[in-house]
């Protein structure tokens, strides 16, 4: 699986956060990047300066001359982007390493425990109002329909949307929003899917054992054989289905203006993100800017992000 996506990440443009391996997945890659930079950087800085770019050295950003001449990235980048790359750059043995191998705080780490970090819910703009949903519990079924008397009287409350599913509520502040959201009389049809967790277990015990839903991928060499004459232990183990939900509340600004849209939201898919919002505002994806906050966590997929 590690194999295939990093095929596919070369062929489709997609930022995403999740499955907790990139040290696993990227330790090597982030190396030999890492590496490739520094030898396009060096090269570029010894052509600049006349020098051999064995004699040349990096440090903090920069690329040292042995007469204390400094050339930073910044200014070596343009050239640097024109030097033929070696398939195998050279990488720093270990006992040169600066950084790995050793505990490093994380720079977000005092704004976390101080309550000062940024999140998606935090963010504050000029005359903003405030939305919420109200959705079927049934994932992915429908609003039969709904009374929206109560919610569109009670003060504060700016509109009501009927949405697929659900509805809307945009209010002057989050707990008006809430409140008419849960006033609103919604009339769900009932969901596709058993209603309940045993039901549910019921249907995969199913799917396992009727012939009709046989769930094998595959179907290699002789079980009963293979056991024959030895000593069988059998068990079964039962999970709940879990959420996976975020510590913080689902959120997003949006900021739809001079022709384009700007989204502030702790997402883990943020090319997605942008596309979905192009789509609903009619606009193309490079009208759209998301600004990837950090997120309340998200199991252990959001670690990088909200931990």
């Amino acid at each position: 699986m590690r194999g295939a996506m990093g095929v596919m990440a070369r062929l489709i443009p997609l930022q995403v956060t999740g499955g907790s391996s990139n040290v696993a997945d990227l330790f090597d890659r982030m190396r030999v990047a890492g590496a490739a930079a520094r030898f396009a950087l060096v090269a570029a800085a010894a052509q600049q300066l006349g020098l051999p770019a064995a004699q040349l050295k990096t440090d903090n950003g920069s690329v040292l001359a042995p007469d204390g001449r400094r050339l930073t990235y910044l200014e070596l980048a343009p050239a640097a982007a024109g030097i033929d790359l070696p398939a195998s750059p050279p990488l720093k043995a270990r006992e040169q390493w600066r950084y790995l191998g050793k505990s490093m705080p994380r720079v977000d780490m005092v704004a976390k425990c101080t309550g000062t970090a940024t999140f998606g819910i935090d963010v504050r703009l000029p005359d903003m109002v405030f939305a919420t949903v109200r959705m079927n519990p049934a994932k992915g079924a429908a609003l039969v329909k709904f009374d929206a008397t109560a919610a569109k009287a009670m003060r504060g409350v700016l509109k009501v949307i009927d949405l697929p599913g659900g509805v809307a509520v945009i209010a002057n502040n989050t707990w008006c929003a809430f409140q008419a959201a849960q006033a609103v009389q919604c009339d769900w049809a009932e969901p596709g899917y058993p209603a309940s967790t045993a039901a549910m277990m019921e249907s995969i015990v199913a799917s396992m054992t009727e012939k009709d839903h046989d769930s094998r991928l595959r179907d290699d060499g002789n079980v009963d054989k293979a056991l024959a004459g030895g000593t069988v232990l059998e068990a079964e183990y039962r999970v709940p289905f879990l959420a996976h939900a975020t510590m913080e509340p689902m959120n997003a600004v949006a900021w739809l203006h001079d022709g384009k849209l700007d989204i502030w939201a702790g997402v883990q898919n943020p090319t997605a993100a942008r596309d979905l919002a192009a789509k609903a505002a009619g606009l193309a994806a490079t009208q759209v800017h998301v600004h990837v906050m950090l997120m309340g966590a998200s199991a252990g997929a959001s670690r990088p992000a909200g931990r």
